[in-house]
């Protein structure tokens, strides 16, 4: 009997659906990009831009995923913190630090895009804070606006052995109720800017930790019918959430995962999407340059939406080739 939800494979393939999905919310989410592509209008409704709001699900299903990995492989084991920071810090940045050296020197030199620029006053203070993925609990963006989502990691990395001892604590890998509520809590607060990168994601880190927590079990008599119905309705209620999106954004995730469980991706599409999960930390990194400081306009030079998406999927994942290229040839991962 499977002990894990997920297989490695579905795990990557979720990666590969989460970052399709950021460069579709980054692509068309954005008022300012009006005109830049085909829009599709539908009984009033924007239906590219619509996708490109919901499409910010992804953030979602990585800070899930972030979770439940962590989870599994601390699964019956204690955790010394020690050890712990060290390991997964250690992966967690120098590929990060790797894409920043490697990209900032190209932004500033090449295209003209100064620290000065990005960074205004205080610039030392703010790069180093940006090296080290923490500038966004100051309120401020860093050099690439989409790397805010480190702050928001950082945060998940350092909680989740305080997580992994309270859940373990409560018998049947149930979490405790005054973990979820402090979650609710403080996703209620997200206008406060310390807690802005980590507000509405403690929620679905917490959710893909239950999900590691819980028997496969626990899952078999929920219906393939059910899970897409219900993903359905929620994908229709999204956009006009409010202030109650973060949840449905869990939910989403969560679906989308059993979903995933339940119906494995196979053939030509599940191969692409484990492809492109492989290499969605690099996809990530790269690709906004592309949208907003490098390639605007040849970024949209297509102007329909599928064949843009297309095109900017295929370079950041060339981009990303070329990155593990030059890794491999330097003995990055020897280091």
């Amino acid at each position: 009997m499977q002990s894990v939800l997920l297989k490695p494979v579905d795990t990557r393939v979720l990666k590969g659906i989460a970052i399709l999905l950021m460069l579709t919310h980054h692509l068309f989410y954005n008022d300012s990009m009006n005109g830049m592509f085909g829009e599709v209008s539908l009984f009033g409704v924007r239906v590219v831009h619509e996708i490109g709001l919901w499409s910010k699900v992804c953030v979602t299903i990585f800070v899930l995923l972030s979770g439940y990995g962590l989870e599994v492989t601390s699964k019956g084991k204690v955790i010394h913190l020690l050890d712990f920071y060290k390991h997964r810090f250690k992966k967690l940045m120098i590929n990060y630090w790797f894409v920043w050296i490697l990209t900032v020197p190209i932004g500033i030199f090449v295209f003209g895009h100064s620290l000065n620029g990005v960074y205004g006053n205080h610039i030392v203070i703010k790069c180093i804070l940006d090296f080290f993925g923490l500038i966004n609990f100051t309120g401020s963006y860093g050099y690439n606006p989409t790397w805010w989502f480190y702050s928001c990691i950082i945060a998940m990395y350092l909680l989740f052995p305080l997580f992994h001892v309270m859940s373990d604590g409560l018998g049947g890998g149930r979490m405790s109720l005054l973990t979820w509520v402090g979650a609710l809590l403080i996703s209620l607060r997200s206008s406060t800017f310390f807690l802005a990168p980590v507000a509405n994601y403690i929620l679905p880190f917490l959710a893909g930790i239950w999900l590691a927590k819980l028997p496969v079990n626990s899952f078999k008599k929920i219906s393939k019918t059910e899970l897409v119905l219900t993903f359905l309705l929620l994908t229709i209620f999204r956009n006009r959430s409010g202030q109650l999106t973060f949840i449905v954004d869990s939910l989403l995730a969560v679906i989308l995962v059993l979903i995933v469980w339940r119906m494995p991706l196979k053939g030509f599409l599940g191969r692409t999407f484990e492809k492109l999960g492989k290499h969605s930390m690099n996809m990530f990194l790269v690709h906004s340059f592309f949208i907003s400081q490098w390639f605007t306009k040849e970024t949209y030079i297509l102007y329909n939406p599928i064949l843009i998406l297309l095109q900017l999927m295929t370079i950041s994942y060339f981009v990303s080739v070329v990155i593990e290229y030059i890794k491999q040839k330097i003995h990055f991962y020897d280091i």
